[in-house]
């Protein structure tokens, strides 16, 4: 028996090994290609329909059991679920068949801390009998330099550097990046992000460095987020299939996942959730565009997905609805005045085209064949919606205020969390500049 399932690449198929492997691979520089798994496992009746559900950590665990196998020993990846999860997720309805699943409870408030705490985690694992050091690089956005600055903050025998475009951090979330412990050094560029990023790439490859310390490169397209994301959509759905006979008396309800296209392999994770047999009848995407959208809709950044789902047409089980900005907006507002619940711009999207689908409404849905369960009036009164939601809407202040009138406070964890009065380290665009830092 193979030690862990096998996950091929998409661009070089021939590339096909153990998912361990694939997770070490992420020092490499940037790759071709996204990773898909060879065999898709699949859950027994007795957890799907277990009652009470089982909770989110369970769902991890037996999700990351199936495709690690005897690679990682079960107490082990355990134990890694326990500190990889330590927040809550809930899932809730807003009304009698829309349920939100709130991926925002982590510590940058997005969905990405799903992912690089499980990264991490697993990385201090994996590489805890290595004789180097280990040095994490990376760069990229606030919300997801927060959820990889936070994640290893607790391992002390791990190093990180970080960039970031100068400007691109509010106040408040460099104060809080600067207060991190020092194996976590953070520096603001005077560039962009491709060339934070390209900087990156390039020190990884140094000699002087890669004597010194194992080096490592996360990504939030890899197959750890990947995973994450997939451990949320089975969660949702076991839980939301447990409470709708209680919640709007539908006993057999059709679970309908809803995502933005921009949260990068949600979809995806969607259909590898379902493919595992996760009770989702369909899948529902939103995308704005504020010039005309691509004919197709998915661009070439979703090889994975068209390889899980296996058809010649996403559409036959995903609906794609384009919207306008302005659409956003006004979908937050009328969220709120309708359920009092305050949604992210993000999770707007997903609301407004998931309004579209139990109303009929297809104007507004990709001009392509019609996914079946869409037009399939036997099951249109049991439809339930489930909106992943995946960043917390008050950091989104200024779309807030201008659908609902009123600025949301941040949560209290952000508010407590521990400040620096340091001035923020300025990097110039310079490799050189970049390798003396670290060495």
């Amino acid at each position: 028996m193979r030690q862990s399932v096998h996950f091929y690449n998409t661009k070089h198929p021939s590339i096909n090994i153990p998912l361990t492997e694939v997770i070490l691979k992420m020092g490499e520089r940037k790759r071709n290609g996204f990773y898909v798994p060879e065999h898709i496992p699949s859950f027994t009746d007795s957890l799907i329909y277990k009652n009470p559900p089982p909770s989110f950590r369970e769902v991890a665990f037996e999700t990351a059991r199936a495709f690690f196998q005897s690679s990682i020993p079960e107490e082990d990846l355990y134990t890694v679920i326990a500190d990889a999860f330590s927040f809550r997720v809930p899932v809730f309805p807003i009304d009698p068949r829309t349920y939100v699943i709130e991926l925002t409870h982590g510590s940058s408030g997005s969905a990405l801390d799903f992912g690089a705490r499980f990264t991490i985690q697993l990385l201090s694992y994996l590489y805890r009998n290595t004789e180097r050091p280990l040095h994490v690089l990376y760069a990229g956005e606030a919300d997801a330099v927060m959820a990889i600055a936070d994640s290893i903050s607790s391992k002390n025998q791990i190093a990180c550097t970080l960039l970031y475009p100068q400007g691109s951090l509010s106040h408040d979330a460099e104060q809080r990046l600067l207060a991190f412990p020092k194996n976590i050094q953070a520096f603001s560029v005077d560039g962009s992000l491709d060339m934070c990023r390209n900087m990156i790439y390039a020190a990884a490859e140094s000699p002087a460095l890669r004597e010194r310390a194992v080096v490592f490169l996360p990504d939030i397209t890899h197959v750890t987020y990947f995973l994450s994301y997939t451990f949320c959509c089975i969660y949702a759905a076991l839980t939301v299939l447990s409470r709708s006979g209680y919640d709007n008396s539908i006993e057999i309800p059709q679970l309908l996942m809803g995502m933005t296209l921009t949260q990068r392999d949600g979809i995806s994770a969607a259909v590898l959730a379902q493919k595992m047999k996760a009770p989702i009848k369909g899948f529902i995407a939103a995308a704005v565009y504020d010039k005309e959208p691509p004919p197709d809709g998915f661009d070439n950044d979703y090889e994975r997905l068209k390889l899980l789902h296996g058809s010649k047409s996403l559409h036959t089980d995903i609906a794609l609805y384009h919207m306008h900005t302005n659409n956003v907006i006004e979908a937050m507002r009328t969220c709120n005045n309708r359920t009092g619940y305050i949604i992210s711009p993000k999770g707007a999207e997903v609301w407004r085209a998931w309004n579209a689908v139990r109303s009929g409404e297809m104007n507004n849905c990709a001009p392509a064949k019609l996914p079946e369960w869409l037009i399939d009036t036997e099951y249109t009164g049991s439809y339930i919606g489930i909106i992943m939601e995946p960043m917390h809407p008050a950091l989104c202040s200024n779309a807030i205020k201008d659908a609902i009138g009123r600025e949301l406070p941040l949560p209290y964890r952000f508010e407590c969390s521990r400040q620096s009065n340091r001035k923020p380290h300025v990097l110039p665009p310079s490799i050189d500049a970049l390798i003396d830092s670290i060495l």
